[in-house]
């Protein structure tokens, strides 16, 4: 594209360049490779087995082995392999890179109509596309993107319900997205935006604690109804197998309970240090960019600009307050949440991402405006 015409999209159309950027990043490339990992083909044939076998609930896969997780993903995979009758690479990953789509779209309507700069939000968005973590799981075969993205957006929604409504009435788009988020992997994805947003509302210091319990007590009742419809159905076809493994899967690795009927492997034990390489790892080129800018900055002329940015911009910062400790309880949260867990992944790690570009994006424009020297060297 000529320099213009990009020029007119990021004034006029940044929603539309973004998806521009998201789509041609991913989707050329996602059919062009075998499975690259043994998870790939493990979440595939779940889709192979319900278009197979015609069931949707709870589909027999390796040797009549059941499906054990939540099918949202597994239902998108089978749903766009339906027409040529056969799962493939590009329909199996295809859930994925739309959600990385959608998600990134999301970041920056949501970001973009709350900061003072405009270009916060897109940078936040560009961090996203171009960071290794995000990027590899939106080309693979695998829930993680389709559950990050249905947890970003129901933390969206929920901090709308208290910025907006405080906490009047319920949103339906709240229990929805979670609602998908847990038929993505389970009770996670209802249990941990409840346990960042009760942060949030505890931080606060608005509502007393009766309010609060009341509020999460609406989400969680009003997210679990369309979960609880396939796992009554998926528990009347698995029997105590399906509710054995099901525990051992969402409540044995989180509290490091030994379940003796399930033999598969739980996951690889790691220490919180393992959190913190992963993310950074995860967000490289960006971590490295960050890391060398440390050698570049003095610290008693980063606190005085800091100080004169915060009287430039007293009231347009008051505003938000919010924002910013709604930002750092979700990346804090996420990071302490995982740190509970026998087994890690960096994958787990990925709600945290578009909160901590926001933080990355707002660092950027400062090396950019105040040492730009840094920014050329690197």
């Amino acid at each position: 594209m000529r320099t213009p015409t990009l020029q007119y999209l990021y004034m006029q159309k940044p929603v539309t360049l973004i998806v521009v950027i998201c789509l041609l990043t991913v989707l050329p490339w996602i059919g062009l490779g075998d499975f690259a990992t043994k998870g790939e083909p493990r979440e595939a044939a779940v889709a192979v087995s319900m278009l197979e076998q015609g069931n949707w609930v709870l589909p027999h896969v390796y040797a009549d082995e059941f499906a054990y997780k939540p099918p949202m993903a597994h239902w998108l995979m089978a749903l766009f392999s339906y027409p040529q009758g056969e799962v493939t690479e590009l329909t199996s990953r295809l859930p994925s890179a739309l959600a990385f789509t959608v998600l990134v779209s999301a970041v920056l309507i949501f970001f973009g109509r709350r900061v003072t700069r405009f270009q916060e939000a897109f940078m936040a968005a560009l961090i996203l596309v171009t960071s290794i973590e995000i990027h590899r799981a939106a080309m693979t075969t695998r829930v993680d993107m389709l559950l990050t993205t249905f947890l970003t957006l129901g933390l969206f929604q929920l901090y709308r319900w208290e910025d907006e409504w405080e906490l009047k009435g319920l949103p339906i788009a709240i229990p929805f997205l979670l609602g998908c988020a847990t038929l993505t992997k389970g009770p996670v994805g209802l249990v941990l935006p409840l346990f960042l947003f009760g942060i949030y509302l505890w931080l606060l210091q608005r509502y007393n604690t009766q309010t609060i319990f009341k509020a999460l007590l609406y989400v969680a009742v009003s997210s679990t109804f369309m979960p609880l419809l396939w796992y009554i159905a998926a528990w009347r076809q698995g029997g105590e197998d399906f509710l054995y493994v099901v525990l051992a899967e969402n409540f044995g690795r989180f509290f490091h309970i030994d379940l003796p009927s399930v033999t598969y492997e739980l996951g690889h034990e790691k220490g919180f240090g393992y959190n913190l390489l992963t993310l950074l790892s995860g967000f490289i080129p960006w971590s490295v960019l960050l890391l060398f800018s440390l050698f570049g900055l003095s610290i008693r002329p980063l606190f005085q600009t800091i100080q004169q940015y915060f009287r430039n911009h007293g009231a347009q910062l008051r505003q938000m307050d919010k924002l910013q400790l709604f930002s750092l309880v979700v990346s804090c949260g996420v990071l302490l949440f995982f740190a509970i867990p026998s087994s890690k992944r960096s994958v787990y790690l990925m709600p945290a991402y578009p909160f901590i570009s926001l933080f990355i994006a707002r660092y950027l424009l400062y090396l950019v405006e105040y040492r730009t020297q840094v920014i050329r060297f690197f």
